[in-house]
This record gives structure tokens, C-alpha cells and sequence, in this order.
């Protein structure tokens, strides 16, 4: 009769010895490591750097304003291109507004001139005596200064000054010193005859 083989209780220790778990084989991530940060060049920028195609040749940058504006620029480390696209969006700004002022300048100019020349009491067919009385009274108590200021300040196209001029020249005559007429041939050499030259631009009168 065969015995059958003991068998070991579970609950008692094995009596053999139990061998640690074999160490992990190494993989490319083991020894992985980030990349050290490097902190970005500082950009330094320049008046050069301010200049870029397409800019008028015309817009003059101010020399102060330049300077800041570099100074901002390179405290926020800005690059070039950055820079100059805000600079491009300022001068398109600054080019719209010069515009804008030009073309109301030209507007009021052209309504003054048609107000005038639309005048019952100096337009017409009495305007370019009207303009030569402007002319005698600028000449007699005014200055080549005061014919520049009307000139440059668009001032010599409000129908409220022609008329001024105009009574001035009129009290002229009452005090028996008559108006020399636009086309008198006793008038001065190189002195316009009546102020069409200096109060509208040639080709509007």
C-alpha cells in the first residue's frame, strides 16, 4: 500500500529562501532630463530699426518721441518686427488724421470763396472791385505781415473779412482818398492790383 506524499501546511514558513525581484533594465527616458532654460537675448533696438518699407518719406518721426518709444520697446524686450508693426499702425493713425485735417481746411476755404462770390454786396460782378478795395485798405493800414497772416491763415477767404476790408476802403474815398481801380495803368510795378493773387488761388477766382 502506496503512502501518500506529506504536504506542507500553508499556514506554517516555507523552509527554502525567496529570491529579490531582478532590477528594472534601464530605457532611453531613464536617464532623461529638460532642458535647462536660457533666458532670451535681451533686443536692444535702434533709430534704424524705426525705419521700414513703406513708411512716407515724407513723415518726419520726432526725435523725442523716437527716443521713448526705443526706450519702451527695449525694456519690453520687443522684437524688431513687433516694433516696428506698432509704429506702422501710429503713422497709418497720424497720416489719416493729417489727412482729414487737410480736407477740412480745403472744404471751408471752398465754402467761403462760394460765399463770397455768391455775396449780393461783394460778389458778382462787383468782386473784383471788391478785391481791390481789400488790396488799398490792407495797403493803407495794414503790412505785408497782415497779407501773409491772411494768406496763410485762409482768414483772406471769409466773406466777414472781405466785407471789413471793403467798408474800410469805402471810408477811404468818403475821406477823399480814392481807391486806385483794378485796372488802373498808374499802379506800381510788381504790386498786385487787387488781391485775387493773395485771397484765392490762382485758378479760382
Amino acid at each position: 500500500m502506496t503512502t501518500p506524499a506529506a504536504t506542507s501546511d500553508p499556514a506554517e514558513p516555507s523552509s527554502g529562501t525567496t529570491e529579490p525581484p531582478a532590477a528594472p533594465t534601464p530605457t532611453l527616458l531613464s536617464e532623461a532630463k529638460p532642458p535647462e532654460s536660457e533666458a532670451p537675448a535681451p533686443v536692444v533696438l535702434t533709430a534704424d530699426d524705426l525705419r521700414y518699407e513703406g513708411i512716407p518719406e515724407t513723415f518726419k518721426l520726432d526725435e523725442t518721441l523716437s527716443t521713448e518709444f526705443l526706450k519702451v520697446a527695449t525694456d519690453a524686450n520687443l522684437p524688431k518686427e513687433q516694433a516696428q508693426a506698432l509704429l506702422k499702425l501710429h503713422v497709418t493713425q497720424m497720416t489719416a488724421a493729417q489727412e482729414a485735417a487737410a480736407s477740412a481746411w480745403n472744404a471751408t476755404q471752398d465754402a467761403w470763396q462760394n460765399a463770397v462770390k455768391a455775396d449780393p454786396e461783394i460778389g458778382g460782378a462787383k468782386l473784383p472791385t471788391v478785391l481791390a478795395n481789400c488790396a488799398k485798405a490792407i495797403e493803407e493800414f495794414g503790412s505785408p505781415e497782415v497779407k501773409a497772416a491772411l494768406d496763410q491763415t485762409g482768414a483772406g477767404n471769409h466773406p466777414a473779412i472781405i466785407k471789413m476790408l471793403n467798408k474800410m476802403a469805402e471810408a477811404l474815398v468818403v475821406e477823399g482818398r480814392p481807391v486806385v481801380p483794378p485796372n488802373n495803368s498808374r499802379a506800381a510795378p510788381n504790386r498786385p492790383q487787387t488781391l485775387g493773387g493773395a485771397l484765392y488761388q490762382e485758378g479760382n477766382s
